[in-house]
């Protein structure tokens, strides 16, 4: 009889991704797509968060049927790294169809944010033309742009 009572008093038990998320970073789903992968999501845009060994990897989901306006990666991300406890990111940027100033600012102001803690953002997955516009705007040299994450984690 006792044993029946404490297992129908435990608690289910939870995987490390599923304890709390930051206040402005509100989960998109409530399962989790695979271990050590979560779904969050910034001003529309979806995000696969991934920890690797000293790295938070994040992709930006595009969301399907509209057009979304530039995610604002500095008002969200900074929650997000410190909910995980590193300040070393990877962005995937595959899913983003231009490069405009305010997505500029954003990536400076997170760059900014995440240096000041000794931390290192590093880019991947744009495309040519969005990647030789990065380069060419006021903060290219900030951003080291690899091709895909695992040239970015290993370089």
């Amino acid at each position: 009889m006792r044993d029946a009572l404490s297992t129908s008093r435990r608690r289910p038990a939870t995987s490390p991704t599923q304890i709390a998320v930051a206040s402005d970073v509100r989960p998109a789903h409530r399962d989790t797509p695979a271990v050590g992968v979560t779904e969050e999501t910034v001003r529309d845009w979806g995000l696969d968060v991934e920890r690797g060994p000293n790295w938070l990897l994040v992709r930006l989901r595009h969301p399907g049927g509209r057009t979304p306006g530039p995610p604002r990666l500095a008002d969200q991300l900074p929650g997000l790294l410190e909910l995980h406890f590193t300040y070393r990111l990877v962005l995937d940027l595959q899913e983003i169809g231009r490069v405009d100033a305010q997505l500029m600012d954003g990536l400076a102001s997170l760059s900014q944010w995440i240096l000041a803690r000794g931390g290192v953002l590093r880019l991947c997955g744009l495309s040519p033309f969005c990647a030789e516009r990065v380069r060419r705007g006021a903060y290219g040299a900030r951003f080291p742009i690899y091709r895909d994450r695992k040239e970015a984690v290993f370089a």
